[in-house]
């Protein structure tokens, strides 16, 4: 039954093969039809549907007045940015028919505010040329790069096919299946590429740049192509399915095991492999019924017992690496394969240097440029059976370079299946070079080897030791970034009121950026307004009150004012002169039937005592004061207080107040003369 199979597959294998070859390309392949994703029609404004070469899609023709945002769904650009991610590259395709003179942007990935384009794929008539335009961060700031692909002539009123292939560090620009330019990438931008906080845009210009606008024109079947076989439309000139010609190949018909399935019911054509994939996935239904003969043809042709991995026509053994298209690092473990894209660091370097084995651009020198000779060509395999390896060196010049890098490079090699009943020991491979795990620091590095040198068959021993050895490794300090402190506390404000500012400060010490760090970003000293308030108005500038009345202001801007002084009367504001000679009828002396007081500005004074008396002279303000302070007149009698002038030998008669003099003298009995001198009077005659 097995030899019977095999020689049935052996007959049948080139058709099998070409099945599973259109199997890989047209199901593994997605084609996001942008228009239709977005959701473009004839009734979108400055939009209308016109006729083009694909009768089975819709064309339409873009003139654009006004920024119109055609974006995709957010959801779809995550998806596509992660397939890019993946694939380490991608593939744009549209048929176009652009307008003269237009220099209009495709397909483009801009931010949200439209601050930056992340990329964009420009066409300008006016120059007969197309640009690749993408942008990096270094050192904190945009960087864009612009790639230009010249004496591309699509504006001549023709539908033209343009398909851009973007991997490694190529850019690959194909018009109407025929190769027009090739660029070098300054670094994989693709792999900088992210959903969140941007969108992915059709035809739409750049923000603030009129030199690349809006596309107009024709379009049709305008895609992004994710999980693509780069090689392939490389090899097809970049010729996507519909227009591919159709390809006829002698073969055998094909041979179908499930006897349900009669040779009429095949597929029908006379040659295995001379479908599309755009027909062929009509018939995969049909393909799945292999699926028990492609098990069965695994049990014969496939793997050794331990297991392992088949990729791309290669046997890889489990625990095995393998680059595939330079920027996908693939493993095969338990007989599975897991890929992941490598990641490009920014080179900081003006030209860096893309080498064919290399997925990324590098700053270092290469072969013989640092130091290492030539390769030397592969050691046999190994092995005459099963899986071994092969090898190569090169030699430095060790005097004059640092030689960075391998002296000795292994790769699997499979010839053939070995024979069911050898048995092979196991045998270690090459250990790889030691790999530190940082690339600043202090960490560990560490090397492998597999056991298949050759790999242990049959009833052999397995290999004996470790297959990975770890050790520690040093490289220069990380480099630490500055970090704000704390702020320090407001400073006062510098008014009270109407607006002033304070201010507070901070220092890039927490930490303070050591071994290269970035400096902090930002500022050291902050401002603020304060105390905004209105200042409010003191209405007691006016002096509204009455002089020497308190006035006291309010933040409304009213005033209140105080009593009027003291001999004075009124609200405050306007005060009156209080008569106090009026008011109090005694206050002075009263002398004739006259009032001894006279009133003045505030306040009032007694007039001096008449001739012949004595008395106080009160003076003061307000009622009350001249009822407390009432001036006393009394009259002068210098016969009673002593003043008089008469002799001692004489006796003082008072007259009484007014009379001038207000008294007389008169000498006593026994004395003689005016009474002011008196004598003796010896003869009494006086």
């Amino acid at each position: 039954m097995v030899m019977s199979l095999s020689r049935q597959l052996t007959r049948y294998l080139p058709c099998l093969l070409c099945f599973t070859f259109l199997i890989g390309l047209c199901s593994a392949e997605e084609q996001i039809d942008l228009i239709e994703a977005i959701g473009v029609s004839p009734d979108t404004p400055g939009v209308k549907e016109v006729q083009g070469p694909d009768p089975s899609a819709v064309a339409l023709k873009f003139s654009l007045k006004a920024p119109l945002n055609l974006a995709a769904p957010d959801v779809l650009l995550g998806e596509i940015t992660d397939a890019i991610h993946k694939d380490g590259g991608f593939v744009f395709s549209t048929s176009l028919k652009q307008d003269r003179g237009n220099k209009g942007s495709l397909v483009s990935i801009d931010s949200r505010t439209a601050e930056r384009r992340l990329f964009g794929l420009h066409s300008n008539a006016k120059t007969k040329s197309v640009d690749i335009y993408y942008t990096y961060m270094e050192d904190g700031a945009v960087v864009p790069m612009t790639g230009t692909f010249e004496d591309i002539d699509i504006a001549d009123n023709k539908w033209h096919n343009m398909t851009l292939v973007v991997t490694d560090s190529l850019a690959l620009l194909y018009v109407d299946c025929e190769p027009v330019g090739r660029l070098m990438l300054h670094m994989p931008f693709y792999m900088d590429l992210m959903a969140e906080g941007y969108e992915l845009h059709i035809v739409q210009g750049m923000e603030g740049r009129k030199v690349v606008r809006n596309f107009k024109g024709l379009l049709q079947n305008m895609k992004i192509i994710t999980h693509a076989n780069f090689d392939n439309y490389i090899n097809e000139d970049g010729c996507p399915p519909e227009l591919q010609p159709v390809v006829t190949t002698d073969a055998p018909e094909p041979y179908f095991p499930d006897s349900s399935v009669s040779e009429s019911d095949s597929l029908g054509f006379e040659g295995a492999c001379q479908f599309t994939c755009k027909q062929f996935t009509k018939v995969f239904d049909e393909v799945n019924r292999l699926k028990a003969v492609t098990e069965e043809m695994r049990a014969v042709f496939g793997a050794p017992p331990k297991g392992g991995c088949f990729d791309n026509g290669h046997f890889y053994a489990n625990n095995s690496e393998w680059t595939v298209n330079k920027c996908q690092q693939c493993r095969c473990s338990q007989s599975k394969i897991s890929c992941e894209t490598i990641t490009c660091p920014t080179n900081k370097c003006a030209n860096p240097i893309t080498s064919e084995d290399r997925c990324c651009p590098s700053c270092e020198l290469q072969d013989e440029a640092d130091g290492w000779s030539a390769w030397s060509d592969w050691t046999p395999c190994s092995v005459t059976c099963g899986i071994g390896s092969q090898q190569r060196g090169r030699s430095c010049d060790s005097v004059n370079y640092a030689c960075r890098g391998s002296s000795v490079e292994t790769k699997v090699c499979y010839e053939k299946e070995c024979e069911r009943i050898v048995n092979i020991d196991g045998g270690w491979s090459l250990w790889s070079p030691w790999t530190c795990g940082v690339t600043c620091g202090e960490g560990s590095e560490t090397r492998v080897r597999a056991c298949n040198s050759p790999l242990r068959q049959g009833e052999g021993r397995d290999c004996e030791g470790p297959s990975r050895e770890n050790r520690p490794c040093s490289r220069d300090p990380c480099p630490i970034d500055g970090g704000w402190g704390e702020w320090s506390p407001w400073s006062p404000c510098t008014v009270s009121c109407d607006g002033g500012t304070k201010e507070r400060a901070r220092s890039c010490s927490n930490p303070a950026p050591r071994f290269g760090g970035r400096d902090c970003s930002g500022k050291t000293k902050d401002k603020e307004r304060c105390n905004v308030q209105s200042c409010p108005i003191d209405a007691c500038l006016s002096n509204p009150c009455f002089q020497d009345v308190e006035c006291t202001s309010f933040t409304d801007g009213t005033y209140k004012c105080g009593k009027c002084p003291i001999g004075y009367s009124g609200n405050g504001r306007r005060c009156q002169d209080v008569n106090e000679c009026e008011l109090v009828r005694n206050a002075c002396f009263n002398y004739g039937g006259k009032h001894m007081c006279e009133n003045y500005e505030g306040g009032y004074h007694c007039k001096s005592c008449p001739i012949g008396y004595r008395g106080n002279l009160p003076h003061g303000s307000g009622v009350d004061y001249a009822m407390e302070n009432k001036q006393e007149c009394s009259p002068v009698n210098p016969c009673e207080d002593g003043t008089h002038t008469c002799d001692d030998n004489a006796e003082c008669i008072y007259y009484g107040p007014g009379s001038e003099p207000p008294h007389g003298c008169k000498c006593k009995t026994g004395y003689a003369g005016d009474g002011y001198e008196c004598g003796r009077d010896s003869d009494l005659d006086g």
